[in-house]
This record gives C-alpha cells, sequence and structure tokens, in this order.
C-alpha cells in the first residue's frame, strides 16, 4: 500500500490503493484514501478544463483589441475613425475587466474569503429592486417580469441581488419577445427561503442540466438575442448560495419552462449549521472515520 501510494503523483492520478487482499481492518481505510483520490483527480480534470477556457476566453478579445490596434496604424486616419476603434477597443477592455472581476469573485468564494453580511431582507422588495435594474433590458426585448409571494431572506443584500440579476438576465437572454419572466417566492416547511425564476422557451436539453452552473458553460443563445455571454453569470450565483449554506439548481424541459431555484437556509438553520462545523472541528483529530465517503 505504501508503495501505491508513492507512485500517486499529479501526472498519475488514476493510480489506486487495492482492496482484493486487504485485511478487513484496512478496507475501509483504502477505500477512503481511493475515493478521496477520485475527488482530487475530479479537482483536477475541472481545474485543466477552466484554464484552458480561461484561455480561450481571454484570447478572443485581445486579439480583437490588437488586430484592430494594427488595422488603425496601418495608414492616416481621420480623428473620427480614431474614436470608432478607440470605442471598439474600450468595449473589448470592459469585457475583459467584467471577466477578471468575475473570476477574482469566484477564486474569493471558492476559498470562503468572500465576507458575508447577513441580515433580514424583504425578499419582495429585492426582487423589486432587481426588476427595475433590469427594466431597460427587458423593455427592449419586449419582456415583462411578474413578482409572486414574498418571504422574508436572511442573506447579504448585495450577493443576493447580484444572484437575482444574473438569473433575470439570464432568463432574458433565453425568453422570446412578448413572453412574462416569472419570480416567486415561498417559505418550504424547515424555514428556508425558495426563491424561483422561471421563464418560458425552448427548454434546456437533458446533456445540458448538468453543466449550466459550470464556468464558461453556455447554451445555444434563442435566436434574435444579440447579448453575448461569459458563460460565468450562473457560475456566480452556484458559489453565492455556497457562501450563504445554500444550493441552486434548475429543472427544465425541452420545448417547456426552465425553472431556476435557489434555496436560502433560515437564521436559526445557518447556526445550527455553524454550530455542527464548530463541533466537527474540535473532533477532528481525534478520530479517524474510515468509512468510505
Amino acid at each position: 500500500m505504501a508503495r501505491r501510494a508513492g507512485e500517486i503523483s499529479a501526472s498519475r492520478l488514476d493510480e489506486r490503493l487495492p482492496l482484493d487482499g486487504v485485511p478487513r481492518e484496512l478496507q475501509g481505510l483504502s477505500a477512503a484514501f481511493n475515493h478521496a483520490l477520485d475527488r482530487l483527480q475530479d479537482s483536477f480534470r475541472r481545474l485543466s478544463e477552466f484554464s484552458s477556457d480561461l484561455a480561450h476566453e481571454l484570447r478572443a478579445p485581445i486579439s480583437n483589441v490588437m488586430g484592430e490596434a494594427q488595422v488603425a496604424l496601418r495608414r492616416p486616419r481621420t480623428g473620427s475613425e480614431y474614436q470608432a476603434v478607440l470605442a471598439s477597443e474600450i468595449e473589448e477592455c470592459g469585457r475583459i475587466t467584467h471577466m477578471i472581476n468575475s473570476m477574482l469573485f469566484l477564486a474569493r468564494a471558492d476559498n470562503a474569503q468572500a465576507a458575508l453580511h447577513r441580515k433580514p431582507l424583504d425578499g419582495r422588495q429585492e426582487v423589486a429592486l432587481v426588476a427595475e435594474f433590469c427594466e431597460g433590458l427587458l423593455a427592449k426585448h419586449g419582456l415583462k417580469l411578474r413578482i409572486e409571494g414574498s418571504a422574508s431572506i436572511w442573506a447579504d443584500p448585495d450577493l443576493l441581488e447580484r444572484a437575482l440579476s444574473n438569473l433575470v438576465i439570464n432568463a432574458i437572454g433565453h425568453t422570446h419577445r412578448g413572453e412574462v419572466i416569472g419570480v416567486s417566492l415561498a417559505m418550504a416547511p424547515d424555514a428556508s427561503v425558495l426563491v424561483e425564476v422561471s421563464n418560458p422557451g425552448s427548454g434546456i436539453p437533458p446533456h445540458a442540466l448538468s453543466r449550466v452552473f459550470d464556468r464558461f458553460f453556455r447554451i445555444v443563445e434563442t435566436p434574435g438575442k444579440s447579448e453575448r455571454g461569459l458563460g460565468l453569470g450562473l457560475a456566480i450565483v452556484r458559489s453565492i448560495m455556497q457562501l450563504h449554506g445554500g444550493s441552486a439548481s434548475v429543472r427544465s424541459t425541452p420545448e417547456g419552462p426552465t425553472i431556476f431555484t435557489l434555496c436560502f437556509p433560515s437564521e436559526a438553520g445557518v447556526q445550527a449549521v455553524a454550530e455542527g462545523v464548530s463541533v466537527s472541528s474540535s473532533l477532528q483529530g481525534r478520530e479517524l472515520d474510515a468509512s468510505p465517503s
């Protein structure tokens, strides 16, 4: 077992400890170690894919900026032509800046460095603020937003607004003109709060449902939509919900509605989880649970 463990490296993460012929007392430890390697291998795979995607996403706008500048310098141009080139380059630089800011937020969230300032919030009022913020975009695409229900949400107001606005903007990008985007609020039996953002449309293909929250993952946009997303909005939504100790999920059917659900735990639920983590931390190191996780 020690020899096999010593052979495991970043380039050989497919190696596993043997389970056959291992004494019963060590089988649980071997299985748990192999499960840890499975998670580590999956993390390395995701990191590799993310690095490749990030390089690809940055290459396009940087190439655009360089190409426009090179073309502009090939011959003398008028002041208005230079202004047009600069305006286009500023737009591309803004896209790069937005991408970098989003990635920095995700990095802080992954390392639990994003500070939360929770307080009781009027959920319906927060949704109304997001609707007001997106009013111009809704009008541009001939859409309406309907709010149903009410609930008090214990959350960080800035992060709640960001999560809701990301979901609404995502819905706008996949909803046909004349349709209605719905946002509903309700309290679950366990006192957690459910916020659902729904939109009619063509739905999400079944094979894509498990990837919609992945970074840089994009579904083919609805015909007639000109917005070009980064594929980071839903990843940020998931990170925000994880910071709150909640969850983000989606359900959709082909040619049917798509519904994103945010589940915010109650204040008592968050405190109970925090106390459980504290107890778990105090016990860590005093006993080893060798059962597979």
